[in-house]
């Protein structure tokens, strides 16, 4: 009895194995998509690094602005940065006199200021190439209750 699909398998008979440039090629193509691959991996590792910074540096800078919302009125527009930061991190907070709309003389203070409107930045910053550089900031506006 003889094997019943000997003709239509004739061609793979014929053929012992792969010839080095074959192998070659599969090789290569096979090395092209690991390095497609692992750079991608790497970029999306970066990228997860960075979005995590920023996140850490939105929820640092959320948290002083409630609690300069919760410290008394400062004339002097210094507000000290009081919460625990982690060492990688600093804030600086910055406070202008904001002067919008009708500028009513009996809202100015002795001073010579708008006494009831304060824009406040706050930006979160971290150490880059020696220097330092801003992550986040954000800008809100203090009314005097």
């Amino acid at each position: 009895m003889g094997w019943p699909l000997k003709g239509k398998f004739k061609l793979f008979q014929e053929q012992k194995g792969f010839t080095l440039i074959e192998l070659l090629v599969a090789v290569g193509i096979l090395a092209a998509i690991g390095v497609v691959f692992m750079t991608s991996l790497g970029t999306a590792y970066r990228s997860v690094g960075v979005l995590d910074e920023q996140t850490q540096a939105e929820a640092l800078a959320r948290s002083q602005i409630e609690d300069i919302k919760d410290s008394a009125w400062l004339t002097d527009g210094q507000y000290p940065g009081t919460i625990d930061l982690p060492p990688q991190y600093s804030i600086v907070i910055s406070v202008d006199e904001a002067v919008t709309g009708e500028h009513n003389p009996s809202t100015w203070g002795a001073d010579g200021t708008y006494d009831t409107l304060k824009e406040i930045t706050v930006s979160v910053l971290r150490p880059v190439n020696g220097g330092d550089g801003a992550i986040f900031s954000i800008k809100f506006y203090r009314t005097k209750k």
